[in-house]
This record gives structure tokens, sequence and C-alpha cells, in this order.
């Protein structure tokens, strides 16, 4: 008997690897797993494509590497090697694993929603076959607001470097910080060409489409759009007195590039 059911499975396969028969889910199903590093690269190549078609930002293409990574090493010390054997209770172990390690929750979060996505992306496109959506219920976890500096502690570190001649770069940040509100990659990026003396204004523009220049990198803001500051007296001041070193207005101690850390 069970010579003769496997004579007609053998005969069902060879049938559909000849094209006489249609495959059926099942086996489609079963034949068909998608190596986990090759999904990451499937996935990767989605949100890195030119911003015009809908790709992410670099900084956020660099977060979505990051916690891809990260997860694809967790998941295969736990012997799981392709995106099928992809569980629920494999993302839990691994956010208790992230949690064992002292991640705050906001980065648990993150982590979890970039995988999830990568997961729900390979789906819909048809690269992952028989592995439903996942279901993991996220819980959103209120973040610590950021410390907002009061008047007299601004005071107080402007004035401390007024008094230090090796911290004259840094009173000009914190001046312009102060009266802009200009996140910091916002200032890192600021050049001269930015002040409009017509208006009195900053003006900040996102290059996203601009073509590329020789030796010059895009800016991109956060809001992808863009926005004006009026200048303030107390900033006017300091930008009269920075010196001219290249098209950027704002430098570092020793008079290279600033850089957002």
């Amino acid at each position: 008997d069970d010579a003769l059911r496997l004579l007609h499975e053998l005969d069902q396969q060879r049938a559909e690897d000849l094209g006489l028969a249609p495959k059926s889910a099942r086996r489609a199903e079963s034949a068909q797993t998608l190596d986990l590093d090759k999904g990451y690269k499937l996935y990767e190549k989605h949100f890195t494509r030119p911003r015009v078609a809908g790709g992410v930002k670099e900084r956020t293409a660099k977060k979505y590497r990051n916690d891809l990574s990260k997860f694809i090493d967790f998941a295969k010390s736990r012997g799981v090697t392709t995106w099928n054997g992809v569980t629920d209770d494999l993302l839990t172990d691994f956010a208790k694993d992230m949690e064992d390690q002292g991640y705050a929750h906001k980065t648990e979060l993150n982590h979890l929603v970039t995988i999830k996505q990568a997961m729900n992306w390979l789906i819909q496109k048809d690269y992952l076959h028989g592995v439903p959506p996942s279901d993991l219920k996220l819980q959103k976890a209120d973040s610590e607001p950021a410390y907002c500096w009061r008047t007299e502690e601004v005071q107080a570190m402007i004035t401390l470097c007024r008094a230090d001649e090796d911290l004259a770069w840094l009173n000009a940040v914190l001046v312009a910080l102060a009266c802009t509100g200009l996140r910091i990659g916002e200032l890192c990026g600021l050049r001269w060409e930015d002040i409009d003396a017509d208006s009195g204004c900053l003006i900040l523009t996102d290059e996203s489409g601009y073509r590329q220049r020789s030796g010059r990198q895009r800016r991109h803001t956060k809001s992808s759009r863009k926005r004006s500051f009026p200048i303030h007296p107390e900033l006017a001041a300091v930008l009269k007195k920075l010196p001219r070193i290249d098209g950027y207005i704002f430098h570092g101690p020793r008079g290279g590039r600033l850089k957002p850390d």
C-alpha cells in the first residue's frame, strides 16, 4: 500500500517537473525558502533605490542595515538561516536579548519595526512563500523628553566660551543653535550662500532634487522642505567675526569641517 501511494506521488512530481501538470501549492511552498542574507540584499536594494523612486535617506538606510544585520546575526546564533524560519517567538527572543544587553525600549521597538517591515515587503513582493505576516503586537512607550536648557544655562555656556579664545568656535555654534533652533546636523551643513542679506534670513534648502555637484554633498533636511530663519542680532554679530575658510560657516577647533558628533 505504501509503495502504491508513493508511486502516485512520484508520478505527480514527475508530471509537475515536466510541465505536464501544474505544481501543487504545498510542494511549491515547501520547495522555496529564502536565505536570510539573500532576503537582506533584496530589501537593501529596495530601500536604497533613488530618492525620486521612493528610497530613504542615507541616514535611514544606515539604520535599516544596522537593525537587520543585528537581527540576522542573532537568528543564525539560534540556528535559523532562512526568513521562512522567522517566527514571532524568535522576534520576542530577539527583543529579550536586546533588553538583557541594556538597550532602551525605544531602540528595541525600532529594531522590531524594521524587521517586520522587511518581512512584510518580502511577502508582498512574492519573495517569501508560505509565511504569514507577523502578528506580534509591539507596545510603544513614552520616551524621555529631551532636556530643554534654561536661559541662564545657555548664557553661562556662552560666557564660558567667550572667556577662552580656544573655545571661540564653540561659542559661535552655541549662539547659532540658541538663536535658530537648528538641528546640529543642519547647522554643520550651513554655507555662506545660505545667508540672504536682503531679507536678513538664513535659508535652509533641501537639495534632494538638485543634481549632484562635484566635491559637494547634497543637503537633506528631516522634513525634506525648505525653511528660513531670521538672523538674530546676536547671531549676526558672531557671523561677522567668523573667518571664511571655505564655503561652510562653522568649523571645529582646528578649522576643519564641523561634524554633528
